[in-house]
């Protein structure tokens, strides 16, 4: 739908705006009450994943709206989740969580609610993992986390527990600063007349 949707932590508020929207654009349908909400995703059904602080994803069905209650949410202590601030959609159309007090990354089917165990945990000291607070995926299933101390890593679709990253990005030349949300690019085609870019922010 080209529709753009907004975690506002401070707000308690997730907020959607039309496509092409522009200036002091008014929500098309804001989502409140959520207790700060600071990553979303939006799933292959067209559900919306929202983290939120408690250590919790709740789900929503599309033109949710108002004091809306999720259709899903995933909490508990056999979650995994600590402290999730971002979120993607990975190659298999699970949910990918980056968690940074965690030092983890955790994946979740779309049909998880409750007290849902991950489907896999990248966790350990040989992951390099340090703050992740940002994560997305390439079109092959890679996965790219930005770490709010130790730069950018890779690992392989498959990556799981104490996962070797397959590359990393660090050191005085990047220009890195405690990197937060990051986009991967999609890949070139020969169609293509403007290049793609990807995009890092810090929180």
């Amino acid at each position: 739908s080209g529709r753009l949707y907004v975690a506002n932590y401070g707000a308690g508020t997730v907020t959607e705006y039309a496509a092409g929207a522009s200036g002091n654009a008014t929500p098309v349908a804001p989502i409140s009450g959520l207790l700060g909400p600071s990553a979303v995703a939006i799933d292959p059904h067209g559900n919306l994943w929202v983290a939120v602080y408690g250590n919790a994803l709740d789900e929503f069905v599309p033109g949710s709206s108002g004091p809306a209650s999720p259709i899903a949410t995933v909490s508990g202590p056999d979650t995994g989740l600590n402290g999730p601030s971002a979120l993607t959609i990975d190659a298999a159309g699970n949910v990918l969580v980056a968690n940074t007090y965690g030092e983890s990354l955790t994946e979740y089917p779309t049909t998880a609610n409750g007290d849902t165990s991950p489907l896999r945990t990248i966790s350990g000291s040989s992951t390099g993992l340090d703050f992740p607070d940002g994560i997305d995926v390439d079109a092959a299933g890679n996965i790219y986390v930005a770490n709010e101390f130790a730069g950018l890593e890779e690992f392989s679709p498959t990556a799981n527990g104490s996962a070797v990253p397959t590359e990393s990005i660090s050191g005085s030349a990047t220009g890195l600063s405690a990197p937060g949300q990051l986009a991967v690019a999609p890949p070139l085609s020969v169609a293509t007349t403007h290049l793609p870019t990807a995009t890092a922010g810090a929180r």
